[in-house]
C-alpha cells in the first residue's frame, strides 16, 4: 500500500488521461470522475506472451475516502505468492492510498469489492487493471503492447450489448 493516489479537481470542465509506457510501448485510459466510481469491479487483463521482468498481469485500487475496506478475490496466485487463486482476502485503504496485485497469470475477473463495516459504511474505490507485455493475438510476434484500462464499476453495467463478429475471430 502505497500513498501515490492523485486527485485532481477543477472548477472548469476538464478531460483527465493516464498514460503509462516503457521502452516501445504505451498505451492510456481515460480516467473517470470520482463520482463515477463504484463499489464492486472485475477485473480485466490479457495472457501475457512470456512471463519475466516486467511482464505481469496486474490490477491496482485506490482508495477514495478514508478507512475504505476492502475484499479481494484474486483469479490467480500473486507475484509475490502471499495470495492464492480464488481465496478472499481483505484490504483497508485510507483517501489516495493505492494497492497493487501482481501476478504471473491471467487476472481477469479478480473481484473487488468494498464493504461496510459496524463503524464504517460502504465507500467507493478506483479501480486500474491490466498486462505489461502482451501479443494481442499475434503469437509469432517478438514483441508485446501494454494494457491499461480503468474499469468500469459493475453498478455501470448495461444489460443489452451489441457486438460485430469479425471474419478471422471468435
Amino acid at each position: 500500500i502505497l500513498s501515490q493516489g492523485i486527485h485532481i479537481t477543477s472548477n472548469s470542465d476538464v478531460v483527465v488521461y493516464a498514460h503509462i509506457y516503457a521502452n516501445a510501448r504505451s498505451d492510456a485510459t481515460l480516467v473517470l470522475p470520482t463520482q463515477t466510481a463504484g463499489r464492486d469491479y472485475y477485473t480485466m487483463s490479457f495472457t501475457q506472451k512470456v512471463t519475466g521482468s516486467n511482464r505481469q498481469n496486474e490490477f491496482l485500487i485506490i482508495g477514495l475516502e478514508d478507512s475504505t475496506y476492502i475484499d479481494i478475490t484474486p483469479t490467480a496466485g500473486t507475484l509475490s505468492g502471499t495470495h492464492s487463486k480464488g481465496v478472499k482476502y481483505t484490504k483497508m485503504l485510507n483517501k489516495g492510498q493505492v494497492y497493487q496485485i501482481q501476478s504471473d497469470s491471467d487476472l481477469t475477473a479478480s473481484k473487488i469489492a468494498s464493504y461496510g463495516t459496524n463503524t464504517s459504511t460502504c465507500k467507493r474505490i478506483a479501480v486500474f487493471s491490466g498486462s505489461s507485455f502482451t501479443p494481442l493475438g499475434c503469437t509469432s510476434a517478438s514483441s508485446g503492447d501494454n494494457l491499461f484500462q480503468q474499469i468500469y464499476p459493475v453498478s455501470a453495467w448495461g444489460k443489452t450489448f451489441v457486438t460485430a463478429p469479425f471474419k478471422t475471430r471468435y
